[in-house]
């Protein structure tokens, strides 16, 4: 839909800003509704026991800052709501959604000395 309104704009060749600029005048043409429908034909094939990925915080933070409802949120992304849930309180009170470290022993060497180990 976008690329359909960019190839429409038959202007000379642009510096980038004003190129950009088209390219928002064009994407904020699009109704939510389209971009929503968009979102959910996405396939969502996942592991129950896989982390979210950072695309996939990210999004989840989109959807909850653009007013969607946990509940649709979970159905949309395959995650349980304490996921979803976890991931925006952190963006709240933090500002931000790394990827944790994963639990388990710690490591007794450096890195530089495991490519040294020889299995």
């Amino acid at each position: 839909m976008v690329a359909q309104r960019l190839i429409q704009i038959t202007l000379p060749a642009a510096p980038p800003d004003q190129l950009w600029q088209r390219v928002e005048a064009a994407w904020s043409a699009v109704p939510p509704k389209h971009i929503l429908s968009l979102f959910e034909s996405m396939p969502r094939i996942r592991a129950y026991y896989e982390q979210m990925l950072e695309f996939e915080r990210g999004r989840n933070i989109g959807l909850k800052e653009a007013g969607c409802a946990n509940r649709r949120i979970v159905h949309y992304m395959g995650r349980s709501d304490a996921a979803i849930r976890r991931c925006w309180q952190e963006w709240a009170k933090k500002g931000r959604f790394q990827h944790h470290d994963g639990s388990g022993r710690p490591r007794t060497t450096a890195d530089r000395e495991g490519r040294l180990v020889v299995r």
